[in-house]
């Protein structure tokens, strides 16, 4: 496979560097490689990069370590391009660090207090394999809240048909039709329901089974039988790691319930249906084609201030989350919207909100968001985000393939381009397909072209300081080199 080009490696530099910047930084004096402006690019910065990133950069070892050094070099270099033409406004930049620093401290306290990868034993593995021995045909009831599950399994011990029941009260749509599943076997569910698939009773209903943070179940298993498996052997990695990933999220829901009792969150009654009323009820409209359509107001002050829930905040005394907050939420089109047509899920959506709220209490009561680490990765994500905007305009923005271009790209293929008898292709009878793939040929190429252009411009200009002698004791590969491309 031919190598990657340099823009293409620059971009994929700058999701490796957000991922990777929080396992970097443990040295108190970490060398520096590179310096642009008041960036330095350390030993660690770039051992991190080259793990995840060996495999594409291939050759000897100082022509591999040269082009890594390099495209970090021309990523920084455009970044601080980015920063000086203003092409990300400071107030958006803020608010990016802002976020960014809340989301590394909020996933920092996940995988401190929910690791996602609890150990397992072979004696759990051997357990599981020897339970997939059966296989279940399982019918459930699927509910997010408890009283509604308490009736829906009144109706089914009133005569209702339990398939019946799975579809009227099925309002987020999160069940198959009649609430069949077929036949399951165990550790294909959740936690809270492999109990009940591995050993419950023919013909019962069970429940109501909670899976916190998922919602209520019913289930009723009607027949159990046997089935045939690969060897442990083959399935032993796979079992494990689904046992993993059972743990993981029995510690990440144990995890919510304690933050959302420790900070005392509550909803307050009638919230959901406030912002329902808010959504279905609209007493405004907008011209969207020349015809009106009705959306939501702009709440009153009154309205404003109705609290929908309430959490202790940093200072030990109850915050409230009113509707004013919940409507700039919304507002947000990076944050996820519940659906507006069903209660309960609007229930949901401002239990999650409760939650986001007082995970970040707790990453500030335990200074998470102090750790140089976090704030590292912090600023490796608007870093990133100013690369794009300087990739897209100055490099992207700036070149466009002529018809020489594309046809300069056909003469490199020529002796690629034949029809089936063998026969050259002529230019102008070239199929879309290959005409279309010749223009992302040229437009790349142009890039490329164009990158190296305002790099060197910005070399002049920035003037980095590298330290090849620096560079020339760094290991290569870096132990733990991630091998795929």
């Amino acid at each position: 496979m031919r190598q990657l080009p340099r823009s293409t490696r620059l971009l994929t530099l700058a999701f490796v560097l957000a991922v990777a910047a929080p396992l970097a930084g443990c040295s108190s004096q970490p060398a520096v490689l590179a310096r642009i402006g008041d960036h330095s690019i350390t030993t660690e910065d770039f051992l991190e990069a080259a793990r995840q990133n060996r495999a594409r950069y291939p050759g000897s070892v100082d022509s591999a370590r040269a082009a890594l050094l390099e495209d970090l070099v021309q990523r920084q270099l455009l970044v601080t391009a980015a920063r000086l033409r203003g092409l990300v406004p400071e107030p958006e930049l803020k608010r990016l660090q802002r976020e960014a620093m809340e989301q590394a401290a909020l996933r920092a306290l996940v995988q401190r207090l929910a690791p996602s990868d609890p150990p397992v034993s072979d004696a759990e593995v051997r357990a599981l394999y020897d339970l997939r021995g059966n296989e279940v045909h399982t019918l459930v009831v699927f509910t997010p809240d408890p009283s509604a599950c308490r009736q829906a399994l009144a109706e089914i011990r009133g005569g209702a048909d339990f398939g019946a029941v799975a579809d009227r009260f099925n309002t987020t749509g999160m069940t198959p039709r009649h609430g069949d599943l077929g036949f399951i076997t165990p550790g294909t569910l959740l936690p809270a329901l492999d109990d009940v698939i591995s050993r419950g009773a023919l013909g019962k209903v069970h429940g109501p089974l909670e899976s916190p943070g998922d919602g209520w179940f019913l289930v009723k298993l009607i027949e159990r039988r046997a089935r045939r498996q690969e060897p442990l052997e083959q399935v032993r990695e796979a079992l494990r790691q689904g046992l993993q990933r059972g743990k993981q999220r029995v510690l990440f829901n144990r995890l919510q319930q304690e933050l959302m009792a420790q900070y005392h969150v509550g909803i307050e009654p009638g919230a959901a249906q406030a912002l329902f009323t808010r959504v279905n009820a609209p007493r405004d409209t907008i011209l969207v084609g020349g015809v009106r359509m009705g959306v939501p107001a702009a709440p009153t002050p009154d309205e404003a201030r109705q609290a929908l829930l309430r959490y202790d905040g940093e200072d030990g005394r109850p915050v409230a989350f009113t509707l004013g907050d919940a409507v700039q939420e919304l507002q947000d089109p990076t944050r996820p919207a519940p659906n507006f047509s069903v209660l309960p899920m609007i229930d949901q959506w401002l239990k999650a909100v409760a939650l986001q709220r007082v995970a970040t209490v707790e990453v500030h009561r335990r200074h998470l968001n102090e750790e140089p680490a976090i704030a590292r990765r912090a600023r490796a994500q608007v870093e990133n985000t100013l690369l794009q905007a300087a990739y897209h305009e100055l490099v992207v923005g700036a070149v466009t393939a002529t018809e020489a271009d594309v046809r300069a790209a056909f003469e490199r293929h020529a002796a690629e381009l034949v029809d089936k008898d063998g026969a050259p292709l002529a230019y102008d009878r070239l199929e879309p397909g290959v005409r279309q793939a010749l223009e992302g040929e040229a437009v790349e190429l142009l890039r490329e072209l164009r990158l190296r252009q305002v790099t060197d411009s910005l070399r002049l200009r920035l003037r980095p300081e590298i330290h090849r002698e620096r560079l020339a004791r760094v290991p290569w590969p870096p132990a733990g080199t991630a091998t795929g491309g």
